[in-house]
């Protein structure tokens, strides 16, 4: 939208009064543009006549064009108010970010405009800078391009004279008197216009910061403004070129003479144009001032040479401080110079440190290994032989109750060695969180249900206090939560004599990244003197010396505690007072559990899910006599070697289906061993390969895996993991076997289908409750399964009842040996609703289909079971078992 005056019907009558529109150049408002652009160093620069529909250029320096439409003119803006003005950035104005004269030529950033006021509210037209960079305008120069727009002003009202008196003339044509005074008016006008014009310029001269010297045709110096002779110290006025170097004492920036004919308003009157030129001036006072300036010939309309302007101004502030600067940037080299030495002499001390840290870390790592595998070794024939003897109900009551205390002695040392070995993997970052969902509620009743034997023994009441907003299903690491928890647990039964253990645990909301929950065990002990606590979580610290000699230990758990709430994302503390018991608690963050928590297993005999073929390699005889012994209870056929040469030949020669591999032997150790034998190929390529050393360090467990063993028993071993590792890996391949095995095919040589039946987990129920009672047991599982997995399982409600019929088979089936179906039954009962929702129903229906299959053949094979005499087999193992 146009912009318009509130009086814009005069503004327009006193515009065309004037019957400037269309009309040719005149050369004083020529003048007066090429002053200001120069003036202002702008490239264009116009006096502009803004009609109703178009701006028109009365004068221009820098612009082919000869108006624009008033729609587009910043002219049109400025002449709304009497002030200059000003667009400092045309492309960050609103106004005229978008306008066509700044988005395409002459690409406007910088506008100036005063307004050419004819009359008190009335402006016809704008003297006017236009700038391709964007700049800002001083206050001072505000107030010269508002002189000189009086100056266009003035000629304009003269103009209008001039335009009356023609017209006064033409209506008088016959009174020559009137045309005459009317002429001599106009001169004198005209008169009186040059001469305001030329006082305007002196003014404007005179105000001006930088210095401006102005030559006429021949380079006669015919101006110097204030400011020039304020630089130069003097005025000198009809000096030549061949004498401006003595007028002025110029030199080089060196202080040599300056050639006359080479100052760069000699060269702008030859016709050059000299930018940023520099020189130096010896003042009448002998000072020296460091001067700077551009020179450019002063050009007519037509391109006709009439002089040379000059603009300089005084540098040597600037050329001072920057001076000063080049000498702080010397003298910071140099310090630049000494600082690099006294870095590159801390770097090497840093790297010298550096490498005897390494050498303490290994000389670290090394010792614990040696200790690790030192203790061990002795604990697992120890701890191994003492759990064989108590499980064998033979030992009378007194030699019973000194195992175990054996056994409790020397789990008390194990928990010390791995302890430290603990400690150690957490400090060397190698602990890795294996996040799964898991019940809290399951998690802390298991770990009072491990701990509550120990407090029954000192007559402490240990109970639980959980907040039933607590979630039913957390996303963590169970595992690590335990071992904290265990630990809290048996710290607060060591220390309590009498009393009561609280475990709480309490939810907090929830936060950005999950539940906020917080764990506390609180007890009544001896509690702990503030000024000791901060020693509570430090590495082998323990609040004092008795604490050591009364109750034992390591000083690491607390440490440990500490390490793994940090990895986390949790924190823990304490509260206490010294005799009034102590608090120990930790608070985390967990996300909710994205699928059900693992439902625990029935619980079965310890006897293999699958029997298999074990290479044992073993030098030392009790721990070969105590895996052995081990081994075989589970089912599992053993066969000895003690050392690698011989596990090599064993594996080249025989069918294993698994072997279990010491490390460190006589000869060739285990490592180098196990690469022998991978090396052989076939079969020998992939048979799992399981280290079973008392080295279990991380970073020997990841030479273990580099020397392709695939997995790692630690020394001592507990039977239920050994036990569950080794199923795990025979039950990722096909068994191993000869063609001579009778475990090569599907039924052993009685017939029996091996796929239903676990013949030794069968024979070690019969010989823990005789063979009536199990063949008993037989039919009536036959007789259960018949009546099972009836129901189509097409309803969320049938299926509930497919899950509890399934439930009630996975304990029955897998302590009678029917192992295929105890697992299948498993799968139908885990089988979720939301696991449906997510796969389809198709998925619960295979598993039930898979269920049923199994019950209708184990149902008939439990009654050929029953029906046949007794093994050789489980005879055997029914005497060893009441032996």
């Amino acid at each position: 939208m146009t912009a318009t005056t509130p009086n814009e019907a005069d503004r327009l009558a006193d515009l065309r009064a004037l019957a400037l529109v269309g009309t040719p150049p005149e050369p004083h408002f020529d003048a007066v543009c090429r002053t200001a652009q120069a003036l202002f160093g702008v490239p264009i620069c116009l006096v502009t006549l803004v009609d109703e529909h178009e701006q028109w250029f009365k004068a221009k320096c820098g612009l082919a064009l000869e108006g624009t439409s008033r729609a587009v003119s910043f002219c049109s803006h400025a002449i709304l108010s009497d002030a200059v003005m000003v667009v400092e950035d045309a492309e960050n104005d609103p106004r005229f970010a978008s306008n066509p004269l700044v988005t395409g030529a002459p690409h406007i950033r910088f506008y100036a405009g005063a307004p050419l006021i004819l009359r008190p509210g009335v402006r016809v037209g704008t003297l006017c800078l236009i700038g391709t960079k964007a700049r800002a305008l001083t206050d001072a120069e505000a107030r010269q391009l508002e002189d000189l727009a009086r100056v266009v002003v003035a000629h304009l009202r003269l103009r209008g004279a001039l335009r009356a008196g023609e017209a006064a003339a033409e209506q008088r044509a016959l009174d020559v008197a009137a045309r005459r005074n009317a002429e001599q008016a106009a001169a004198e006008s005209e008169a009186r216009y040059r001469e305001a014009l030329d006082s305007t310029h002196d003014a404007i001269l005179g105000q001006l910061v930088e210095g401006v010297i102005v030559t006429d045709g021949n380079g006669r110096i015919t101006l110097v403004n204030e400011a020039a002779g304020r630089i130069l110290g003097t005025v000198h006025l009809d000096v030549t070129p061949d004498q401006y170097s003595d007028a002025y004492r110029v030199f080089t920036e060196d202080g040599a003479p300056y050639d006359s004919q080479n100052l760069p308003l000699a060269r702008a009157v030859r016709g050059e144009t000299v930018l940023d030129a520099r020189w130096r001036v010896r003042r009448p006072d002998d000072t020296e001032v460091l001067g700077i300036g551009s020179a450019r010939p002063l050009l007519t309309r037509d391109g006709r040479q009439i002089g040379a302007v000059m603009t300089l101004r005084d540098d040597t502030a600037r050329d001072a401080a920057e001076r000063a600067l080049r000498a702080s940037e010397t003298e910071l080299r140099g310090l630049n110079a000494t600082l690099s030495e006294r870095v590159a002499a801390r770097t090497h001390d840093a790297e010298t440190a550096k490498r005897e840290a390494e050498r303490a870390s290994l000389a670290k790592t090394e010792f614990l290994a040696s200790m690790s595998h030192e203790i061990r070794t002795p604990l697992n024939a120890i701890i191994g032989f003492t759990d064989v003897m108590i499980a064998s109900d033979r030992l009378p009551p007194d030699l019973r109750h000194q195992a175990e205390l054996v056994r409790t002695c020397g789990s008390a040392l194990l928990t010390i060695v791995n302890d430290i070995l603990d400690f150690s993997k957490v400090e060397a970052g190698a602990v890795v969180l294996d996040r799964q969902a898991f019940d809290p509620r399951v998690l802390i009743d298991n770990c009072l249900s491990i701990v509550r034997g120990s407090a029954d023994q000192k007559g402490l009441d240990v109970r639980a206090m959980i907040d039933s907003a607590l979630p039913p299903s957390l996303n963590g690491d169970q595992a690590r939560l335990r071992q904290v928890l265990l630990n809290l647990l048996n710290n607060a039964i060591k220390f309590t004599a009498h009393g009561s253990v609280t475990l709480n645990a309490q939810y907090e909301g929830t936060g950005e990244t999950g539940e906020r929950l917080r764990f506390s065990v609180e007890d009544t002990g001896i509690g702990i003197a503030r000024a000791k606590q901060d020693r509570l979580f430090q590495r082998f610290s323990q609040i004092d010396g008795s604490i050591e000699r009364n109750f034992g230990g390591s000083g690491l758990g607390l440490a440990i505690c500490k390490q793994l709430v940090d990895l986390m994302g949790g924190e823990i503390g304490v509260r206490s007072e010294e005799g009034m018991g102590a608090r120990f608690w930790f608070a985390l963050t967990l996300p909710l559990g994205t699928g059900e928590p693992s439902a625990p297993r029935a619980s079965c005999p310890p006897i293999a899910q699958r029997p298999g073929r074990i290479l044992l390699v073993e030098d030392n005889r009790i721990n070969q006599d105590l895996a052995r012994a081990v081994l075989e209870v589970a089912g599992h056929a053993v066969e000895i070697v003690a050392d690698g040469a011989s596990a090599i030949r064993a594996v080249a020669e025989g069918c294993y289906d698994l072997i279990l591999m010491d490390v460190q032997m006589p000869g060739m150790d285990g490592m180098t061993a196990t690469r022998h034998i991978r090396a052989l190929g076939a079969e020998a390529a992939t048979i799992p390969i399981l280290a079973m050393t008392a080295n279990v360090l991380p970073d020997q467990i990841r030479m273990f895996r580099a020397a392709g063993m695939d997995d790692h028993v630690g020394k001592p071993f507990a039977r239920a993991d050994l036990y569950r590792i080794i199923d795990r890996w025979l039950s990722r391949a096909p068994a191993r076997t000869t063609r001579s095995d009778p475990l090569a095919t599907g039924v052993d040589r009685s017939g029996e289908d091996l796929s239903l039946l676990d013949r030794s987990a069968y024979d070690a129920m019969i010989g823990v409750i005789g063979r009536g009672p199990v063949h008993d047991a037989l039919g009536m599982l036959a007789e259960e399964l018949d009546a099972r997995f009836t129901t189509a399982g097409e309803t969320a409600a049938d299926r509930d009842q497919l899950r509890f019929e399934a439930h009630t088979c996975v304990s029955s089936a897998g302590t009678l040996g029917f192992l295929a179906l105890s697992n299948a039954c498993h799968a139908v009962e885990l089988c979720s609703e939301q696991r449906i929702a997510s796969e389809g129903s198709a998925v619960f229906q295979d598993l039930l289909d898979e269920a049923r299959g199994l019950a209708r053949r184990s149902a008939r094979h439990a009654l050929r079971v029953a029906a046949q005499p007794p093994s050789h087999a489980s005879v055997h193992a029914g005497v060893e078992r009441r032996n």
